[in-house]
């Protein structure tokens, strides 16, 4: 994984409060507090996919990973793409082609990923098209 200007290294130590997915609408919103009290908005559109976990009453960010911002290698990639299309047993529910389309969309910039790693609390990964 190559850094290169990450627009979203602010968000680390900010508290995810909430999301908001409207699913027909292929919508998603995410709130968090930052350190500073500032609330930011992300709202991500054309949302192919999305896992949320262990959402609880305090939910910390360690970092935020974004495609357009860090320069990802394909495995970790590929490894991101499988947990956000799988089930909590570990089920992947698409298909080996399907992981590979994702990931070559999202290496040309077609699909973006957001992926946001605690250190307390929620993890989520989304794959969506626009901001």
């Amino acid at each position: 994984m190559t850094i290169q200007s990450n627009r979203y290294s602010e968000l680390h130590d900010a508290e995810l409060v909430s999301v908001t997915h409207k699913r027909k609408e292929k919508k998603i919103s995410i709130c968090v507090v930052c350190p500073d009290d500032s609330e930011v908005t992300l709202n991500l559109h054309d949302v192919k996919t999305v896992r949320m976990v262990d959402f609880i009453s305090q939910n910390v960010i360690s970092r935020v990973l974004h495609s357009g911002s860090i320069n990802l290698d394909i495995s970790d990639l590929e490894k991101m793409v499988v947990w956000a299309n799988s089930l909590s047993d570990g089920t992947c529910l698409i298909s080996r082609e399907s992981v590979s389309d994702y990931v070559s969309e999202i290496k040309n910039g077609t699909l973006r990923l957001l992926a946001i790693e605690p250190s307390w609390g929620a993890e989520l990964i989304c794959i969506y098209a626009t901001e």
